[in-house]
């Protein structure tokens, strides 16, 4: 993989042999993807990245919180290194804790970001601390991401951040934006934009909770799930032009199939 950097434009370019397919289904209008965050440098972790190899997936989007310990951070580059697929990363809480972990994640990616590939267009966030709600009203993210929700969607837009603006579990478990205004703001601001789907992490759980036309995926169990272990699930999206399918699938085989959730948009 190389890297260019031209201000505050970075253009990474892969080899043709991984990324074959999506030069293939970009002219088509499909994609496959999975997402997880929340995972540390965890078995799960590995063998999602070796699932969604294996069904097809042209890419995984990590979630947020790819660190909790500096001293995973030489087996997750190894990880990264040697993952089968690309890997597209948004900053966790976790990952700000300390410098280095900082310096770390400033190599993966910026901090909020956008891309198009087979026909798709995804627009990362930086939510993980309080950057956007706390200097939203000044903020060159939300300046940036105002413009990007701006332009007219030619194919399906899909959000991806690390805290969900909302969670609809009992009080003493939420684990939401902590600004809810601004939260409530960004959620009519996706709905004006027409965005199809957002994924979010930091609850370490698989939920689909429908706001305003849109599904709030939640898929992070990239460490630990609530079903117990090795019953961890990733979101999987299939892109076909305008028809988007999100499944809820097992990452070790042995969840109950029956719990799988899937969604159509549009």
């Amino acid at each position: 993989m190389a890297q260019e950097r031209d201000g505050l434009i970075r253009t990474l370019r892969f080899s043709p042999q991984a990324t074959r397919r999506l030069g293939f289904i970009d002219a088509e209008r499909r994609v496959s993807f999975a997402v997880l965050g929340d995972t540390g440098d965890s078995p799960t972790f590995i063998q999602a990245l070796r699932l969604a190899a294996s069904r097809g997936a042209d890419f995984l989007i990590h979630a947020g919180d790819l660190i909790y310990r500096d001293e995973q951070m030489p087996h997750i580059r190894d990880i990264l290194a040697t993952s089968p697929l690309p890997v597209f990363t948004v900053r966790g809480n976790h990952d700000y804790r300390n410098a280095a972990r900082i310096a770390f994640m400033r190599g993966l990616s910026p901090p909020y970001y956008t891309f198009q590939l087979g026909g798709a267009t995804f627009i990362i966030l930086d939510n993980a601390l309080s950057y956007i709600p706390t200097f939203w009203r000044r903020s060159t993210q939300y300046r940036w991401l105002t413009n990007v929700l701006g332009m007219p969607a030619e194919d399906p837009v899909f959000v991806v951040m690390h805290k969900p603006p909302f969670d609809l579990r009992p009080d003493t478990q939420r684990h939401a934006m902590e600004d809810t205004g601004f939260a409530q703001a960004l959620i009519r601001s996706f709905g004006r934009a027409g965005v199809d789907a957002v994924f979010t992490g930091h609850i370490h759980a698989s939920y689909r909770w429908p706001q305003d036309g849109i599904p709030y995926v939640i898929s992070g169990e990239g460490s630990t799930s609530p079903e117990g272990k090795d019953h961890n699930r990733m979101a999987w999206v299939d892109v076909r032009g305008w028809a988007v399918t999100i499944t809820q699938i097992p990452i070790w085989g042995t969840a109950d199939t029956g719990s799988l959730r899937s969604q159509g948009v549009r």
